[in-house]
Parts: structure tokens; C-alpha cells; sequence
């Protein structure tokens, strides 16, 4: 009886052992399953910001030239040359897209700041500087300045960037490298009317007419400092 109960004994426990094992196995494969996408992740993070790089710089070399700039950025330069149409927002308030996206922009435009800078920026570490060289020029000025990533928000981020388009009273447009949800972006806030600052590092010899044009040349991120600041003055100004 006793050696029965001593098979017994044993069989249970390398049952349990059995049991265990399988557990820790398939913990184990799904660990490092796991793991393996976390690492997959990370490599293809790091190739799609090498891959940003090399496409601004492509970008940067073809928009070097004074005629390719101007054919590429017509369609900007001309809307920069045009005056802010009065009240065009109470023209969109009905527009099926704002209300698709839940804007209520009646709403939001009542809430506008004349201190509020929002700032159209690719999202890449080589638009850094530029962006907190921005930054630093609007604080200085007595202006808060942001972008789309800064903010915790829910919902989609166009969304996020419409409502903080339509509560801000000026937007800087970083166009260099012609990223396409920047232009798609600037494109809205053209058809809210909106105070629009250009700014671009390509073509360093463009003489542009800041106060008629609000297109921003610069050099060095000390040029860009200085010219956006005298920019922003005037605005103010304008503004009163």
C-alpha cells in the first residue's frame, strides 16, 4: 500500500513537473516572441529615420537652385503674396470636413489667442534646433509657441493640429524638405485665413520681402532667430 502510494506520489509529481515545463516553455516562447517584435520595431524605427534623412537631403540639393525653389513653391509664394481673407471662418463652420473630424471651429476660433504660436514641422531629430530656435524667438517675444507632438490629446492627431490651428492667431510653417502632411496642413490653415510665417534653410540668396510675403531665407539658425523675430514684431503689431 505504502509502495503504491509512493507510485502515486511520484507519477503526480512528475506530472506537475511535466505541466510546469510546458508553462515555462510557452512563457518563454512568448517572451521572446515578444521580444523579437519590440527589436523588429526598433529596427525598422531606426531605417525609417534613415531613410527620412537621406530623402531631405535628395530634397535639399534639388531646391538649392533660386528657379527650382520658386517652381516647386509657387502655389505658396502666391498665397503668402495674398491678404488674409476677413472672417473666413465663419465660412467653414458648416464645411462636412471640419464637422467629420469633430471640429467645431465657431467653438475653437472664440477661443483664439493672440499670444498663440503654433508651429507646422516635420517630425524628425534633424528639425530640432530649428524647431526649439522657434521656440526660444516666440518665448522672447512674450508668445507660447507649439507643435503637434508636444500635447497629450485623444483622437487623431489632425484633429489635435485643426483645433490648435484654428485657436492660434500666427503659424510657422517650416517647409524644408517638402514633407507632405506639412504642406497638407498649410493648406488648412491658408482656407482658415491665418497669419502664416514661412521659413526655409534652401535657398540663401532669394531676397523675399518679409511683411508682404512672410517668407523667411535663412543661413544659420542666428539668421533665422533675428528675421523671425522682426517677423513676429510686425505681425504684432499688425494684430494690434
Amino acid at each position: 500500500m505504502e509502495l503504491y502510494s509512493l507510485y502515486t506520489i511520484l507519477a503526480l509529481t512528475g506530472t506537475m513537473m511535466a505541466v510546469m515545463y510546458m508553462f515555462f516553455h510557452m512563457y518563454m516562447h512568448v517572451k521572446k516572441s515578444h521580444y523579437d517584435i519590440e527589436l523588429k520595431k526598433a529596427e525598422l524605427e531606426i531605417m525609417r529615420n534613415s531613410l527620412e534623412s537621406k530623402i531631405y537631403d535628395v530634397n535639399d540639393r534639388l531646391l538649392s537652385d533660386k528657379d527650382r525653389w520658386n517652381d516647386v513653391n509657387h502655389l505658396l509664394i502666391e498665397a503668402q503674396s495674398k491678404n488674409i481673407i476677413p472672417s473666413v471662418e465663419t465660412q467653414l463652420e458648416n464645411n462636412p470636413f471640419f464637422k467629420s473630424m469633430g471640429v467645431n471651429l465657431k467653438n475653437k476660433i472664440n477661443s483664439t489667442s493672440k499670444n498663440k504660436v503654433f508651429v507646422l514641422t516635420p517630425f524628425h531629430s534633424r528639425y530640432e534646433k530649428t524647431y526649439y530656435a522657434i521656440k526660444n524667438v516666440c518665448q522672447k517675444s512674450g508668445l507660447t509657441c507649439s507643435r503637434g507632438d508636444e500635447e497629450f490629446h485623444q483622437g487623431t492627431i489632425l484633429k489635435h493640429i485643426l483645433e490648435e490651428i484654428s485657436m492660434s492667431s500666427i503659424v510657422i510653417a517650416n517647409i524644408d524638405g517638402r514633407n507632405p502632411n506639412v504642406y497638407y496642413e498649410l493648406g488648412l490653415v491658408h482656407a482658415l485665413g491665418k497669419q502664416v510665417i514661412l521659413i526655409t534653410s534652401n535657398i540663401n540668396e532669394v531676397p523675399f520681402d518679409i511683411q508682404s510675403q512672410r517668407i523667411i531665407v535663412y543661413n544659420s539658425i542666428n539668421d533665422l532667430q533675428q528675421q523671425l523675430n522682426s517677423a513676429l514684431t510686425s505681425v504684432v503689431i499688425k494684430n494690434g
